[in-house]
């Protein structure tokens, strides 16, 4: 049962530590405090929330009558059940309606589990940037669910919700395969935590449909292709970009990276063990072309990369500007190994720089992808000049340091 005013502790971008939930117009809203306790605490607003709330009064119905009908209901339903099920009680259906109050009573919205997941992720020492991925995903879900009791979301709600997402805004695309499964992975943590925390029985989530993601042969941009969307990129990404095709970084390392780890005297990129998938440091050189992109957005330090709401958006300004359709899946990644070994030939260098230890695997997969000449024309890649970037940037000039 929904508790009509509660006061949670919860994580917000702006400071705040409590959140109170209440009923207004028929919708929940949330007001947020620094404090929970103390004048103009969360406390103190929840409180005189409630006493305005009962000024409505309630009005209790006859329900004589009713109790009576559902007597004779349960009477004739019983009558009509085969087997043992016909020797079943009143009693036998109330004791077992009461523990099913049992249960939710001890469950909560899925809101405050959610709240409570991101306290404990962050003071496991989650990064910032996975703070906000996975707060983004749980207040998606939230929007839809978060008023009901955490207990209550069964398996065929969550596959209904996960089938229907969309890219945000007004296009109603479906959300391809692999980032639906991003989702179900943070509802999975989110129902996973319920479960600890005595808020569900069990985890909804396992016995979803898990979206089959199909990966197909290894896709590579044209240096066209690349060219165009580095120079169309708005500011916020240009550098993830320009790392992604020119070290061949992954995504999630990307995402870890700070611009203190990019050393422009030296010329090397670091991947830090505790950043890297494979847990091993590496060292990738900056060579000439990648110099000259990250130089027009050069920070000395703080997170290379947006948060992923940002990233998604403003690739989807340079996608268009440069008129490309499609993304093959690490298609970044792909084009650089791609070039690299077209170019320098060298299976060794491109699998240490990637994070492989297996040059073999490196040469079977992306040997004779793309020409020399093309390979060429990649490693050239640079920024137009100051005139020809205003002339065709619509977010302005870059910022150069």
């Amino acid at each position: 049962m929904r508790r009509p005013v509660t006061v949670n502790e919860c994580t917000h971008p702006d400071g705040y530590k409590w959140r109170v939930r209440y009923p207004d117009g028929g919708k929940r809203k949330n007001k947020y405090f620094r404090k929970k306790t103390g004048e103009k605490g969360a406390e103190e607003w929840a409180a005189s929330k409630v006493k305005e709330l009962a000024k409505d009064g309630s009005r209790e119905e006859e329900i004589t009558a009713a109790e009576r009908r559902a007597i004779h209901r349960f009477r004739e339903g019983v009558a009509n059940l085969p087997g043992s099920g016909g020797k079943a009680t009143l009693a036998d259906a109330v004791e077992a309606y009461l523990s099913t109050l049992g249960r939710r009573h001890k469950s909560v919205e899925v809101h405050i589990v959610a709240d409570s997941l991101l306290t404990r992720v962050k003071a496991e020492g989650g990064g910032k940037r996975h703070l906000d991925t996975l707060r983004n995903r749980l207040d998606r879900f939230g929007k839809e669910y978060g008023d009901w009791m955490a207990c209550d979301v069964s398996t065929e709600i969550l596959n209904e919700w996960l089938a229907g997402l969309t890219v945000p805004g007004p296009s109603e695309v479906k959300l391809v395969a692999r980032t639906r499964n991003h989702y179900r992975a943070a509802l999975r943590q989110l129902f996973r935590h319920a479960v600890e925390i005595g808020a569900a029985e069990s985890n909804p989530v396992e016995g979803t449909i898990k979206p089959k993601v199909k990966n197909g042969e290894t896709g590579v941009f044209k240096p066209k292709e690349v060219a165009d969307l580095l120079a169309n990129s708005p500011d916020e990404i240009l550098a993830g970009l320009a790392l992604g095709f020119f070290t061949g970084v992954r995504m999630s390392e990307l995402n870890r990276m700070d611009w203190e780890e990019i050393d422009f005297n030296q010329g090397l990129i670091q991947v830090k063990a505790s950043k890297a998938k494979t847990a091993q440091r590496r060292l990738i050189p900056m060579r000439p072309s990648l110099r000259k992109w990250l130089q027009l957005v050069r920070k000395l330090s703080g997170p290379v990369m947006p948060t992923e709401m940002i990233w998604r958006t403003r690739l989807e300004v340079a996608k268009k500007a440069a008129k490309v359709e499609g993304w093959p899946h690490n298609g970044v990644r792909h084009s650089f190994a791609s070039y690299h070994l077209a170019r320098f030939k060298n299976a060794a260098e491109v699998a240490l720089e990637l994070g492989h230890t297996n040059a073999d695997v490196v040469f079977k997969h992306y040997h004779a992808l793309v020409s020399p000449q093309a390979a060429r024309a990649f490693w050239k890649i640079a920024p137009a000049t100051k005139k020809q970037r205003k002339n065709i940037i619509p977010m302005g000039e870059r910022r150069a340091s």
